[in-house]
């Protein structure tokens, strides 16, 4: 039996406030996973709550993968 395996990497930084959509990023017919996390600027002090963020993964029909929110970190499949 031979496997292929075929593995793309995307990052990405979305700022306080806005929105991102990747569509273009992602091919059609295509598996997607992802994981996201808030990079924490100052690794002494815990994250407040202000920095949870609401996380919403849909396809370009509107249908919804993935929805968390008030996370500083998880993943999508």
């Amino acid at each position: 039996m031979f496997l292929s395996t075929k593995v793309h990497a995307v990052q990405f930084e979305v700022l306080s406030g806005h929105t991102k959509c990747i569509a273009e990023d992602i091919k059609s017919h295509s598996m997607t996973v992802g994981k996201y996390r808030i990079v924490n600027p100052n690794e002494a002090h815990p994250l407040p709550d202000t920095h949870k963020v609401t996380v919403r993964v849909t396809s370009t029909h509107g249908n919804t993968y993935h929805y968390a929110t008030m996370f500083l970190k998880g993943i999508f499949l």
